[in-house]
């Protein structure tokens, strides 16, 4: 017994140490990728402005907003009233009206508030390189652009709403991958600006160039994942095609609700997943049955929306399928416990 106690408390010790190691990871992991997005979408975007002027005009405009940020922070914080860095501010200031002579605004990289240019929102930027991307450029983008905003947040700030993706060493390896996808995209972005030749490696050229954001037909099961305690069965009623940017989902759903009073909603793709395409449900049932004239249409897609619930009743709501991916510690890497 007193052996059984101590592999058992040992067990709760390396699944503890390993939660902490894999969250400081996927902490880290998760400010890479914002930062790597934000480079790729702004190299994707400077196809439109690749000209000296925009490049000059971006960097000084960067300079000038920190400005401004030094001298207000130098008030706000210290009480200094800093000439120097007042001047610092007008004369970047000045030097951007200049520039913006030699270029067209509006700019993507900018927005203009109450008269003063300040930068674009990374968000805006990264919607409007979906647009321009290629297909692999798209998916390291489309996936970064689900993960990239709220993750980092987490991170950095104090939060007592659940995580979306588990802590485990599945989303670290997706991390890992998405990471090299990013680094191997901002290369060729920035060689293709350079007019320098560059050619990908097969392995990642020869990527099915698929992004997060499914096709949903009509019909189909879907699961909607509010988050990964919060998973709910839903049937989807018209055709969705992302084509891989982000693209809304209208669904109903079966079964419980969020809510009660919401039947049917339309929700962002990142938080619909497929569980049951009804097509090949149909096929299947086709192929297999003897009787399949005499059953009219309606009659056969209740019966599958009958089954469909109970299987998600039986197996998809099971205790512990909402954590998503393998334990933290499998026995087969630690088999001391």
């Amino acid at each position: 017994m007193a052996d059984d106690h101590a592999n058992l408390k040992s067990y709760a010790v390396l699944r503890r140490d390993s939660r902490v190691a894999n969250a400081s990871v996927l902490a880290e992991q998760s400010m890479w990728r914002r930062r790597l997005a934000e480079v790729l979408a702004t190299t994707i975007n400077f196809a439109v402005t690749d000209q000296d002027d925009y490049y000059y005009h971006y960097l000084v405009l960067a300079e000038a907003i920190q400005a401004d940020y030094d001298a207000k922070n130098a008030l706000g914080d210290f009480g200094a009233r800093s000439r120097v860095l007042d001047h610092r501010t007008k004369a970047l200031r000045e030097l951007l009206a200049t520039l913006q002579q030699r270029i067209v605004l509006p700019v993507w990289y900018a927005r203009n508030v109450r008269g003063q240019l300040l930068s674009q929102t990374a968000s805006r930027i990264i919607r409007g390189a979906l647009k321009l991307a290629t297909p692999l450029q798209r998916t390291a983008l489309a996936y970064s652009y689900a993960q990239a905003f709220a993750t980092p947040s987490q991170a950095m700030h104090f939060v007592t709403t659940s995580r979306r993706w588990p802590s485990d060493r599945t989303t670290i390896r997706f991390g890992v991958s998405q990471l090299l996808l990013l680094n191997a995209c901002i290369c060729e972005r920035v060689a293709h600006l350079a007019g320098v030749d560059f050619e990908l490696s097969s392995s990642i050229a020869q990527h099915p160039n698929k992004g997060p954001w499914p096709t949903f037909e009509t019909g189909d099961f879907v699961v909607v994942a509010l988050d990964r305690e919060s998973l709910f069965l839903g049937e989807v009623l018209c055709e969705t095609r992302a084509n891989g940017e982000p693209a809304p989902v209208r669904i109903r759903f079966l079964g419980e609700r969020p809510y009660p009073s919401i039947e049917d909603d339309e929700l962002p793709s990142d938080q619909v997943h497929l569980f049951q395409r009804r097509t090949e449900l149909v096929n299947e049932w086709k192929n297999r049955s003897l009787q399949a004239p005499d059953v009219d249409e309606t009659t056969l897609l209740d019966a599958l929306r009958s089954a469909i619930l109970q299987v998600w009743s039986l197996a998809g709501k099971r205790p512990g399928c909402a954590s998503g991916g393998p334990t933290v510690i499998d026995e087969k890497d630690h088999p001391e416990v």
